[in-house]
């Protein structure tokens, strides 16, 4: 293989990778938008101690989507925690309520989760021992 056929096979994984996260995006949004739909595809809930929903964990046709709920940091917690060129692009706002977003589990290496009360990183094998549990849909609270 030559460097051309490498840069254009890596060129045509980067938009397959962001076409199926647009996908993800799309489909976790109409989810939450029919609370209906949500309960029918949602396996596991991971919340943090205070009951804030951090991780959605949806079964779908064309794969498990990690869904991130929107979430709202304190102004200490953004401004310590967070670049200005990150709130802009990430907010609702441009500065403290951060936006709901969501990929297949295929493309997760781990999974960050956070809150006001809450900065974690779930493990995939983590996550894949609480699926192997098979009671769903359920709430799994993240006790760091």
């Amino acid at each position: 293989m030559n460097a051309n056929q490498a840069g254009s096979d890596l060129a045509a994984a980067v938009a397959h990778t962001r076409e199926r996260t647009e996908l993800a995006s799309r489909m976790y949004e109409a989810m939450v938008k029919d609370r209906k739909m949500l309960r029918g595809h949602l396996l596991l809930t991971y919340r943090c101690p205070k009951r804030c929903a951090v991780l959605h964990v949806l079964s779908t046709p064309q794969g498990v989507i990690f869904g991130w709920p929107r979430y709202k940091t304190a102004p200490q917690t953004t401004e310590g925690q967070s670049s200005p060129s990150g709130r802009t692009a990430n907010t609702e706002d441009g500065h403290r309520r951060w936006k709901r977003r969501a990929s297949f589990s295929d493309s997760v290496a781990n999974a960050p989760v956070r809150c006001d009360h809450l900065m974690h990183v779930l493990e995939l094998a983590e996550i894949q021992s609480d699926l192997d549990d098979e009671h769903y849909p359920r709430d799994v609270v993240v006790s760091r």
